[in-house]
């Protein structure tokens, strides 16, 4: 008689999953699950009331709403305290995809994301004394002691994996570098490129960058470049999308629109677009530009890719890693360079082409599939070996 193995239980905090790219990447992966193939017999999620309407259901999962995790963050971290480790009991192995975890008696798998934690230089921008300096120094703090006492780590970047590791006191070589995927409504037609001199004031060649308006993500560098390109005579427009998610940047931004009255259509801030609408203004646009100097696995770009768009982009972090040689590259905190990189690609309709052709090919590796396959697969691994 063969003996049947027990099911791999897996619990998921969901407790820092409120927002954009962390909804879409548990969805995605829950989405692409055969838990059967992993061994998996449940999948246990603690989330929220809201994030909980955003979850298929499905008959290996189990939804388990937490009052707690309603935005509160006193009482988010009493839930991660108090409650987290009486519920991981019921797993073999608890996953948090983002954030910081507190236990030191539950067997789980971290995963890193955020990337500004780790950048000095990014953060000092907001001064030494603010309230943003303080707490992405703090939470750096939560998340590197939640990284040694992880069973494992997922990195999504070789840049975020070389960079973290200057932070630990123990290697992590054996920890995956799994990339998220991208959804096929993303896929774009590459545009025939044209002469820019075929553009007007009317019919302007339209420039996109969508990134949440933050101090690391120089929107107003940018909109000093396309002013300048303007009065060089280029008829082009800046579509700039994006929520505001610090003050100063957002007061930056608007001082800069402010002082940019070159042509009314110059420049349009449309603020936040929800993301199920986001690949409509992929095909509406000509050229994407990705001013951001922090960054992980930056997931905007690699849409962007997928939409068969030409690319210029910041040199920074981890971009040239996805790009490689399908871009053109500026220090987006020099008005003058990201000036040089636009013009160059403007002028340039056969470079705009290669670089369209180039970055849809390399961007073709990034799937839900592969994602769902890799995570559950080395959640699995972790889980079995906690048993030995």
């Amino acid at each position: 008689m063969i003996k049947q193995t027990k099911g791999i239980i897996i619990g998921i905090d969901c407790s820092s999953i409120k927002q954009g790219g962390n909804i879409t990447h548990l969805t995605e992966i829950l989405k692409c699950l055969n838990p059967l193939i992993y061994n998996i017999s449940k999948v246990i999620l603690w989330c929220s009331v809201s994030l909980s309407h955003k979850i298929t259901p499905q008959p290996w999962l189990i939804i388990d709403i937490q009052n707690e995790l309603g935005g509160n963050l006193f009482l988010e971290t009493y839930w991660k305290i108090r409650k987290l480790p009486v519920l991981a009991k019921k797993s073999d192995i608890v996953y948090c995809p983002t954030g910081y975890f507190l236990s030191q008696s539950i067997n789980y798998v971290a995963m890193c994301r955020n990337m500004l934690y780790y950048e000095e230089e990014e953060i000092s921008q907001y001064g030494y004394l603010s309230k943003e300096y303080i707490k992405n120094r703090i939470l750096r703090w939560l998340q590197i002691k939640t990284f040694k006492r992880a069973k494992g780590i997922i990195f999504i970047s070789k840049y975020a994996k070389t960079k973290v590791q200057s932070f630990l006191d123990f290697d992590i070589n054996n920890s995956p570098i799994i990339h998220h995927g991208i959804s096929k409504r993303f896929i774009g037609e590459i545009k025939v490129q044209k002469e820019i001199t075929s553009y007007s004031q009317s019919n302007p060649y339209k420039i996109l960058y969508i990134s949440n308006i933050a101090i690391y993500k120089h929107q107003w560098i940018l909109v000093e470049a396309i002013s300048a390109l303007f009065k060089k005579g280029y008829s082009i427009q800046l579509i700039i999308v994006g929520k505001p998610i610090d003050k100063k940047a957002e007061k930056i931004l608007n001082i800069t629109l402010e002082k940019v009255r070159d042509s009314p259509n110059l420049i349009k801030y449309l603020g936040t677009v929800a993301h199920n609408e986001i690949h409509n203004l992929y095909k509406e646009a000509d050229m994407f530009v990705y001013s951001s100097s922090c960054e992980n696995m930056p997931n905007i770009l690699v849409e962007a890719m997928t939409s068969g768009l030409p690319i210029a982009s910041s040199n920074m972090g981890p971009m040239v890693e996805f790009l490689k040689d399908s871009a053109i590259y500026y220090d987006p905190k020099e008005v003058k360079s990201t000036t040089n990189a636009i013009e160059e690609l403007l002028i340039n309709p056969v470079k705009r082409q290669e670089f369209s052709r180039k970055s849809k090919y390399y961007a073709q590796q990034y799937s839900w599939d592969k994602c769902c396959n890799k995570t559950f697969s080395y959640l699995s691994f972790v889980a079995d070996s906690r048993k030995i």
